[in-house]
């Protein structure tokens, strides 16, 4: 935010001021504007995972959790074919 501030006060604003034509400033301001913003807070991308993010509506992230956990399990006992493990999925 900090860096987003300096850039507005270190911008030379003069080429907007000194247009005459209101619209013309006004998009060659937004234009500026939008560019400084879009330099400082860059997009994240974040790829949708079926065991992190909500399906439905009604999963809260008690039920993501448990999800997770039922998946984990299942894994580990699918690896390790002992009692123990297979219990504790079951379980």
């Amino acid at each position: 935010m900090e860096k987003f501030k300096n850039s507005l006060q270190n911008m030379r604003w003069g080429f907007v001021l000194e247009e005459e034509d209101p619209q013309v400033a006004y998009n060659l301001f937004s234009d500026t504007f939008f560019n400084l913003y879009n330099l400082q807070f860059l997009l994240k991308e974040v790829k949708f995972n079926i065991n992190q993010h909500k399906v439905e509506p009604w999963m809260s992230k008690g039920l993501l959790t448990s999800r997770y956990n039922e998946l984990d399990l299942a894994s580990q006992a699918a690896r390790n074919l002992s009692l123990y493990t297979l219990a504790q999925f079951k379980t």
